[in-house]
């Protein structure tokens, strides 16, 4: 129950200070006159949209779904969606740090792969229907879903620079000095997130098969499961 208070009182002091960015940003829009300027307090006014939309979204599902998220999987959330929206675009560590948007893409993969794992797991463990799963299913679902995921992810981030001539979410060119870059290193970014992911997916679900079949119980902490009625 203390863990309960001392997080909500995180997201809390998140929430207001995301808030507080957000109507800096809008009235940056109106005060300014540069067009930089302007654009530049619209994507902090956007992306502080989507992190106040994010931090509340836990909650959410758990009240939609009948959902129970642990603490610890709740303090991972929002420690990535700071480490990428936050400090990632808005204070532009992925501009200025080369290897912030890598440890993202692995850190996703594990989270996603975590998420797929819980999702099996609810589907094994339903007090209604008991299913036994060959371990070796589990480790495939986690693995396909994790990817599947990251590739929607890319989709997306191809039309966001298709229909935005000034995005670079898929870094075809120098973030810096705005050169295209050619040849197959227009694609390395795509392929070096892709096989992160990937990597970062194989780990947990080679954990998950072993978990799985000897009964281990090391994702005890981290499960997401549905409330009892």
């Amino acid at each position: 129950m203390l863990k309960r208070v001392k997080l909500s009182s995180i997201y809390l002091f998140f929430r207001i200070f995301i808030s507080f960015l957000l109507v800096i940003s809008v009235l940056g829009v109106f005060i300014n006159t540069e067009d930089d300027a302007i654009s530049r307090n619209i994507f902090v006014a956007m992306q502080s949209l989507i992190l106040l939309v994010l931090s509340f979204s836990p909650s959410y599902a758990e009240k939609k779904f009948k959902l129970q998220i642990p603490n610890f999987m709740e303090s991972i959330f929002l420690i990535f969606i700071i480490a990428a929206l936050l400090l990632g675009e808005i204070a532009e560590f992925f501009v200025h740090i080369s290897w912030w948007d890598s440890l993202l893409h692995t850190a996703s993969g594990l989270l996603v792969a975590i998420v797929a794992f819980s999702i099996i797991k609810a589907a094994v463990n339903n007090p209604n229907k008991k299913i036994d799963i060959n371990p070796l299913f589990i480790a495939i679902f986690v693995l396909s879903f994790t990817i599947t995921v990251e590739v929607v992810w890319e989709i997306f981030e191809y039309a966001v620079d298709s229909f935005v001539p000034t995005s670079n979410m898929l870094r075809t060119k120098n973030s810096l000095t705005l050169e295209p870059y050619e040849g197959l290193y227009a694609i390395r970014d795509t392929m070096h997130d892709i096989i992160l992911t990937f990597i970062a997916a194989s780990i947990i679900a080679t954990l998950g098969f072993f978990d799985s079949k000897y009964k281990w119980g090391i994702f005890n902490r981290w499960i997401i499961t549905r409330k009892e009625e």
